[in-house]
């Protein structure tokens, strides 16, 4: 039976932004199962005891890798783990396609999909026989790797994340693979310590949610968020964005808060504060034309506003980054 078809037959569900199968895709036959050892693969494992050097180091104990790879087209690709992994694991899948088994169900995984499993989770996942998978993957543990799944995952309980950026992503693998290559020093160690976080902040900035609803929302929110970013010095007003949405204003004033991580005006504010903290490398322009440049005719309330949210003066900042005094 082909797994991937699409009609009234398939025994496949829609969960969220999940595929999941009713009835489990049947996974290789024992003696086809290959775990590694695929032609062209990357595969590093931070030895033990640069492991437990890195759970003393400051920032490298709050997230630590400790396996890296890549494996372009893994046919006949196959792990199971009864008990789960003593770490976090996640598997992003750039090509082809393959299967996961959690918790009693089977979720497909292709192109642009990222599989989040949390340490202890028990599970088994496959290549595609026909199209089997090529893609990137990184154990992880660490003091805050909770926290950081967390993030991730927006606190909800999803094992697979839609992440269409597949070259953004690709390209910030690639960059946290590289720090692996020096042979585990301690500047080694933090470079895939960052590089990872970055990862997977990029990750949680595209990722998509899973029904079309939701999607559509978001896609409101980021054209009221790029109007705002083209015109920051405009007197916005929070109605006129709802409309611009479609959404009623206090419907609106929620979705934003949500997706933005703070209300619109407060995100107009940042705006504004960003141009102005860059506008103060310019020795040509006052304080005064700066604020009126990002939207503020009064100096004075740019100044209040400034400290309030810099903590510190526009022209103690200026002085910091060695601007004009």
């Amino acid at each position: 039976m082909d797994h991937r078809r699409k009609n009234m037959d398939d025994p496949r569900i829609s969960k969220d932004n999940q595929t999941v199968t009713a009835n489990p895709v049947q996974p290789l036959h024992a003696s086809h199962r290959v775990k590694e050892g695929f032609a062209g693969q990357r595969l590093l494992i931070v030895p033990p005891d640069r492991i437990q050097h890195g759970s003393r180091l400051p920032v490298v104990k709050d997230l630590q890798v400790t396996h890296i790879g890549h494996y372009h087209s893994a046919p006949h690709h196959y792990v199971h783990r009864r008990k789960g992994s003593p770490q976090a694991i996640l598997i992003y899948c750039l090509d082809g396609c393959g299967y996961c088994e959690t918790e009693g169900n089977t979720v497909t995984v292709g192109p642009g999909q990222l599989l989040v499993l949390p340490a202890g989770m028990p599970h088994a996942y496959f290549a595609d026989e026909a199209r089997p998978w090529s893609i990137f993957w990184i154990h992880f543990t660490g003091q805050r790797a909770t926290d950081h799944l967390a993030a991730l995952t927006g606190g909800e309980s999803r094992t697979l994340l839609e992440i269409p950026e597949i070259e953004i992503l690709r390209t910030a693998f690639e960059e946290t693979y590289r720090h692996a290559l020096d042979g585990f020093s301690d500047a080694g160690l933090l470079g895939l310590t960052t590089g990872l976080s970055r990862l997977i902040g990029l990750a949680r900035i595209y990722s998509a949610s899973g029904n079309r609803r939701s999607r559509e929302t978001e896609d409101r929110i980021l054209k009221t968020i790029r109007r705002l970013q083209a015109e920051p010095t405009r007197d916005w007003q929070v109605e006129e964005l709802a409309t611009l949405a479609g959404m009623s204003p206090p419907h609106f004033h929620d979705r934003f808060h949500q997706q933005a991580g703070c209300p619109p005006k407060q995100f107009l504010i940042r705006l504004r504060l960003q141009t102005a903290c860059a506008l103060m490398l310019d020795p040509g322009l006052t304080i005064a034309e700066i604020s009126r440049r990002v939207g503020y005719e009064d100096p004075y309330y740019f100044s209040r506003l400034f400290r309030r949210h810099l903590g510190q003066s526009p022209a103690a900042y200026r002085r910091e980054i060695g601007g004009k005094r």
